[in-house]
């Protein structure tokens, strides 16, 4: 699986189980790439490209990457913000 920051399977590991589970978490067409996010994608632009440099020594390319930043790293900081206070 590469990583996209747009998703469109989730991982999630089954201890009971001893395996990594993979689902789809958007509609998938035939022919469609298979994608997981490798790191928090809750994360502005920047840091979640630094942080794939880092870690994986590569720059992220997809949609979310390369469309405009206006509201998405805003967007995106408020859902982990929530997700804390939650």
């Amino acid at each position: 699986f590469n990583h996209s920051c747009l998703p469109n399977c989730q991982q999630a590991w089954d201890g009971d189980q001893g395996t990594m589970r993979i689902s789809a978490c958007t509609q998938i067409q035939e022919g469609d790439e298979l994608c997981i996010d490798y790191i928090d994608v809750r994360q502005s632009r920047d840091q979640r490209q630094f942080e794939l440099r880092q870690k994986y020594g590569f720059e992220c390319s997809c949609p979310a990457c390369a469309a405009p930043r206006e509201g998405s790293d805003e967007r995106r900081i408020n859902m982990a913000k929530f997700d804390q206070e939650i």
